[in-house]
């Protein structure tokens, strides 16, 4: 077995790895919750334009994997030859009421441009799974060749608004009817970027205040908007997510000033978001409308950097007052591994009543396996995390396996930033810590 050089400053967090068998899934993001009978829902996605992307819910009482539907046929998309493209990603978390599970669904390609070109995309879905029937449905679907990318459900009001990827469209659903309302276009900045891909600024959370039905939303420059539907237009809030910066940010990181991750306090008077470009912290007071820079949720190597375009990952909780956070660091060097990813997985909380940050350090599966990118993260009942992350990879005949024709009859061939193998895992962390 390799032995796994100590990383200093920081303590190992152990981790159980149960395995999908999924050698052909190269990603997943935000697509991983905890129903209300402790059972998770997952997404397992895909760059390729003539794959689905594929649900698996999976019991931690037997801990079972199962298919609960197949997506290509709920959403009526046939691939293959003289096919359509795929429904290739889930980018939103699977959200539940009264047993329906809702989600929806974008092009798989990570281009923009792309889904133009060989075969039209004929656009997202918003997805319902009854979980009482076993039936799922497409509920509604978005506008040709746009992608849902964000949703954020409005259960009381019976809808589910969503942005779309390229052009920023807000939309909302009805639940009930089906119907699909374009509200505005509420950013396309990120389609002239020339720092990253495309689709990373896309602003993936929204927050649907629970009494008034006002939707909140951030864009690229920074800028906070939030939609009246008692109005029914999309107004400006005259706050910017720069405002919660901490320490200082560089042009790099300011290019990219959306909030990556935003949710409600349980008191629905404030939201609790993070700078895209600077993985800061901050708290938007709704009464009093004013922003308060909080901390650093990074890795301690990242504490003092100017900023990191990437670093502000998608796996985010607030429970009992504490904020869990997965974010990403320097890779633990492994006696005798060759191949070594970019980056690693760390866990990070900061309590939000005595304001301590901490970084329990990075996530390590047994023999030494590291947990690298990863933008997923659910609770279950008695405490225990899991994430649905990139694994490292060292099986020599997995590996030939997943570059075999024979899968999927394609060759996959995925690989970490910096050159590692991975596929793609659910990540038990140890309970929570309180």
């Amino acid at each position: 077995m390799a032995s796994c050089t100590s990383f200093t400053g920081s303590k190992q967090v152990d981790v159980k790895l149960h395995d999908p068998d999924l050698l052909w899934a190269d990603a997943s993001h935000l697509a991983l919750s905890s129903t209300a009978d402790g059972k998770l829902f997952m997404g397992f996605l895909t760059h390729w334009l003539d794959l689905n992307a594929e649900v698996l819910s999976y019991d931690p009482e037997t801990e079972d994997f199962e298919k609960p539907f197949d997506l290509g046929h709920v959403t009526g998309v046939k691939v293959g030859p003289g096919g359509e493209m795929s429904q290739g990603k889930i980018h939103t978390p699977f959200y539940e009421n009264d047993k329906v599970i809702y989600f929806g669904t974008a092009f798989g390609v990570a281009g923009y441009k792309w889904h133009r070109q060989r075969k039209a995309y004929s656009g997202g879905c918003f997805v319902a799974y009854d979980q009482k029937s076993g039936k799922a449905k497409v509920v509604g679907r978005a506008p040709k060749l746009e992608g849902i990318l964000t949703l954020e459900p409005d259960f009381p009001r019976n809808c589910l608004y969503g942005i779309s990827f390229p052009n920023g469209l807000l939309m909302r659903c009805d639940i009930g009817t089906g119907e699909v309302k374009i509200l505005g276009q509420v950013d396309d900045q990120y389609r002239k970027s020339k720092a990253m891909a495309d689709s990373i600024d896309v602003t993936r959370c929204l927050v649907v205040h629970p009494e008034s039905g006002v939707v909140y939303g951030s864009r690229k420059n920074g800028e906070i908007w939030h939609y009246d539907p008692a109005q029914g237009k999309i107004i400006e809030s005259g706050l910017n997510v720069k405002q919660g910066i901490v320490g200082q940010a560089d042009d790099k990181a300011l290019a990219s000033s959306q909030w990556r991750m935003a949710l409600l306090s349980p008191s629905s008077d404030k939201i609790y978001a993070t700078h895209q470009g600077t993985c800061s912290l901050f708290e938007l007071d709704l009464k009093t409308k004013s922003i308060t820079p909080l901390a650093r949720i990074c890795s301690d190597v990242d504490l003092n950097t100017m900023g990191n375009i990437r670093g502000s990952r998608l796996a985010f909780l607030l429970v009992d007052g504490k904020i869990h956070h997965l974010a990403h660091g320097p890779a633990v060097e492994v006696e005798g591994r060759e191949r070594k990813p970019k980056d690693q997985v760390y866990y990070v909380t900061h309590d939000l009543k005595s304001k301590k940050r901490v970084d329990h350090g990075p996530l390590m599966a047994p023999g030494d396996i590291r947990v690298c990118d990863s933008d997923t993260l659910a609770i279950l009942p008695d405490g225990r995390l899991f994430s649905l992350a990139s694994v490292e990879l060292i099986d020599s005949a997995r590996i030939e396996e997943m570059k075999s024709p024979n899968l999927k009859g394609k060759r996959l061939y995925q690989t970490i930033s910096g050159g590692a193998y991975f596929d793609m895992q659910l990540v038990e962390l140890p309970a929570m810590r309180k």
